[in-house]
């Protein structure tokens, strides 16, 4: 299975709780996850922002492991799609 993840939901499950088993599964190999370039940097931002307090030792290991287990996509873009079929 192949998934993105939204950023505030990636962040929610580095921080744990319910969310917490996304990167369980992600770990697991359940999942598959698809970034581009614009997400990764999406979720490097957010993950530096201090209100997190994600200490720099933190943010290498959840970086180093991204790094290794995604799959990076490039998006196109002009047209609808039909989710459905």
């Amino acid at each position: 299975m192949r998934v993105v993840l939204d950023t505030n939901v990636f962040v929610s499950a580095i921080l744990g709780g319910k969310l917490g088993i996304i990167l369980d599964e992600w770990r697991a190999d359940q999942f598959t996850l698809l970034v581009s370039e614009a997400i990764v940097r999406e979720y490097l931002d957010v993950i530096h922002r201090p209100k997190f307090k994600f200490s720099p030792v933190e943010i290498a290991t959840i970086t180093e492991y991204g790094s290794l287990i995604v799959c990076s996509v490039a998006p196109t873009y002009g047209g609808c799609y039909n989710l459905r079929k």
